[in-house]
């Protein structure tokens, strides 16, 4: 009997790993420091880590178990091809949401996006021309003509940074959060391609392997991934394969911009047949009410010498002569009220030849020693 339920153990385990599951060995033989290291190795065996997808530290790293043979289902879009004919296969992958959803966050996204199918002909898709979207931080309308570019990834770009059409820099001179938004942080200009949006998901731990079972419902961002995303030997080059990504509204339906044939920018479409069966990985933003102050808008109580002349609002209207975003250097060890004039300045004592600043003098100043000597110059 105890032989005969190692016997089903051993042969459920074989079936599972034969299926393309998540079934490896926890315990990685090798480590390595991105995908391109990966995709050259040869003789691997077992389970690989890698440190980050571009780079160690880029909040990819993910593990690898070594087949032989390329996987079926889901898991044939996402396996790598190796250089000695093995193919690498993400495993222990989160297979379910850890955010749980907010009703009204997606309420505001979806009607945000809307306001770009509402745009109609005035967006098109052009990832040419990316670099001038109003994720780029340029005024759109200031530097290119309509049709303005779109790209699937600015679509959702801009839906999850709380954006809409009329008020971002397609329309107006800066964008202005409309509800609710994801606080993407520094890589807000980096997310205008869809494999980057979900390197960036996975990496902030939104991301999960949905393999076909549709756990996904309105407001959350799918993922579609294939061999080659981008064309012949782009495998591994996009973070899990990924090409295509669309705001899930509900009711078998999707927000995006796929190009040209669409024949227009952004459109509200049913998930086709085809796409289905590429949604290999979803997203569930983590929402941030538009009433919490943002977090790159410093707070007047985190200043770390409050104004001897400030007020108990808790915005003043103007910034202190003491409160600058950005302090210049004094020329003085210690600080003073009013850093453009320093009455009493005195040389330093160490600095005896002349210093110059782009090929200019800048100020003069009469060292005091004891002994006469010659004129010394320096920096204000």
């Amino acid at each position: 009997m105890r032989r005969l339920f190692v016997t089903l153990v051993l042969g459920l385990a074989v079936l599972l790993q034969g299926a393309g599951l998540a079934f490896a060995n926890s315990t990685p033989t090798k480590v390595l420091p991105n995908i391109a290291e990966l995709m050259v190795s040869r003789g691997l065996s077992g389970a690989v880590r890698i440190q980050g997808h571009e780079k160690a530290g880029d909040g990819a790293a993910m593990t690898y178990r070594i087949v032989a043979a390329q996987p079926g289902g889901f898991e044939a879009h996402i396996a790598l091809r190796l250089a000695d004919g093995q193919w690498a296969v993400p495993t222990d992958l989160p297979t379910a949401p850890t955010t749980t959803a907010d009703p009204a966050a997606v309420a505001d996204a979806i009607t945000r996006a809307r306001t770009l199918v509402a745009a109609g002909s005035d967006l098109i898709w052009d990832a040419h021309r990316a670099n001038f979207s109003p994720l780029s931080g340029k005024v759109t309308h200031q530097i290119t003509q309509k049709p303005y570019p779109i790209t699937c990834s600015l679509v959702v770009g801009m839906a999850t940074m709380g954006w809409d059409y009329q008020h971002s820099t397609y329309v107006d001179t800066k964008n202005t959060r409309v509800g609710s938004y994801v606080e993407f942080g520094n890589a807000s200009r980096s997310i205008w391609q869809a494999f980057r949006l979900a390197r960036w998901f996975y990496g902030n731990g939104d991301l999960w392997y949905d393999g076909g079972t549709g756990q996904y419902q309105a407001g959350d961002i799918l993922f579609l991934s294939k061999q080659d995303p981008e064309g012949p030997k782009t495998n591994g080059s996009f973070f899990g394969n990924v090409y295509h990504t669309a705001i899930y509204i509900g009711n078998g339906r999707i927000i995006h911009s796929y190009g040209p044939a669409s024949k227009g920018g952004v459109v509200e479409t049913p998930i086709s047949a085809g796409d289905k069966k590429n949604i290999v990985f979803v997203a569930r933003p983590r929402w941030i009410n538009y009433q919490t102050p943002e977090s790159t808008t410093p707070a007047p109580s985190a200043t770390p010498k409050p104004s001897p002349t400030a007020t108990a609002k808790p915005t003043p209207p103007t910034v202190q002569p003491t409160q600058t975003a950005k302090p210049m250097p004094s020329p003085t060890p210690t600080a003073t009220a009013k850093p453009t004039r320093v009455p009493s300045l005195k040389p330093v004592p160490r600095v005896s030849q002349p210093v110059t600043a782009g090929g200019r003098l800048q100020r003069f100043f009469k060292p005091v020693v004891p002994k006469p000597a010659p004129r010394g110059i320096y920096p204000v």
